[in-house]
């Protein structure tokens, strides 16, 4: 538990000047529960919005002289490492990845794995379908 405790200080600590805080933890358990389900659901929306809105790299990833991921001191453009890896995740991110609401029945519970994952998943997916009724 001090591990999430950590995790949620550091984020509160920088978010601590912005308007919008996540306010300091909670000592009832429950309630820093909630607080972190919270923080990381906003975190998720956070990031996959941003993909929607500048999430391609292509248009980055192709012409080492257009644009660098990284700033170098000195440099007029990218360095081979740092456009190498922005075509990487570009190349990678762009496959077809399953939709979420899947039920993934040749990953969970299979293959000796426990059962309680598929019963675990299927939960999740209720809630969700839940939350978007």
């Amino acid at each position: 538990m001090d591990y999430l405790r950590n995790f949620y200080g550091e984020i509160y600590e920088q978010t601590e000047r912005y308007a919008h805080t996540i306010g300091s933890y909670e000592n009832d358990p429950l309630k820093f529960r909630a607080q972190v389900v919270e923080l990381l659901t906003q975190c998720i929306f956070v990031v996959t919005a941003h993909h929607e809105i500048v999430g391609s790299l292509a248009d980055f990833a192709s012409d080492i002289t257009f644009c660098a991921p990284r700033a170098r001191i000195g440099a007029t453009r990218s360095d081979l490492q740092s456009f190498l890896i922005c075509a990487a995740v570009a190349a990678l991110t762009s496959i077809r990845t399953p939709r979420l609401m899947s039920k993934f029945e040749n990953l969970f519970g299979k293959d000796g794995f426990p059962e309680w994952e598929r019963t675990c998943w299927e939960g999740f997916l209720d809630e969700l379908k839940g939350l978007h009724e």
